[in-house]
């Protein structure tokens, strides 16, 4: 376990005292090839899955949803007349 020493007290500087004191914890070691839970031959690992899926095609749809909805309502606030260059880029760069 690891104990602080005075020592260590003093080395601080006045911008480590607002950080909390180290307190490392103890990690047990593992094989690489070691098995962890057996998700694949879980009974509940299809529906599992398919809510899994299912969440990540919502956020993948919701995003791109308001994607295309921000990006139509920049190109509507950018083209009062033409779109130059500048503003091209600028609305790329919004739509990442």
């Amino acid at each position: 376990m690891y104990q602080p020493t005075k020592s260590t007290y003093v080395a601080r500087s006045r911008a480590d005292r607002a950080l909390p004191e180290e307190s490392p914890l103890d990690m047990p070691r593992r094989q690489i090839n070691e098995h962890g839970f057996p998700v694949k031959n879980s009974s509940q690992a299809l529906p599992w899955r398919i809510s899994t899926l299912f969440s990540r095609l919502s956020v993948l749809i919701v995003s791109l949803g308001l994607t295309v909805y921000g990006v139509t309502e920049m190109y509507g606030v950018l083209s009062t007349v033409t779109v130059t260059n500048l503003q091209w880029l600028f609305l790329i760069l919004f739509s990442i």
